[in-house]
């Protein structure tokens, strides 16, 4: 549980009803690097399941947060707490990726934040 990361969340982000409290759950869960294993996210109903997926799939739209890896080994990254110098090394360091990868995924997430 990170306060830090929630507690940047809400001062970045331009969402508001389902999207927002979706996204501080998110934050809330995460670890200070924002990375977040979505163990905790499953409902037994279905269709809020559906409603979830329809909500992170939103918040990717915007860059707020990334889905990293697929399967069991699925995670999520509530970008829209960091910089992107912190989003780099956070890439860098945590996803392990080269410095060259790490400005090219950075640049991609910027790009949804902005427009």
């Amino acid at each position: 549980m990170s306060k830090k990361v929630l507690l940047r969340v809400t001062g970045n982000t331009r969402l508001q009803g389902a999207e927002f409290l979706a996204l501080c759950t998110l934050a809330n869960s995460a670890d200070d690097d924002g990375l977040y294993w979505p163990t905790s996210w499953k409902v037994a109903d279905a269709r809020v399941r559906q409603d979830d997926d329809n909500i992170v799939h939103s918040l990717e739209k915007v860059g707020e947060v990334v889905r990293i890896g697929n399967g069991r080994f699925l995670r999520f990254w509530v970008a829209i707490a960091f910089t992107p110098r912190e989003m780099k090394e956070i890439a860098i360091r945590r996803l392990h990726m080269t410095g060259e990868d790490a400005i090219a995924f950075v640049s991609e997430i910027v790009y949804r934040q902005i427009n």
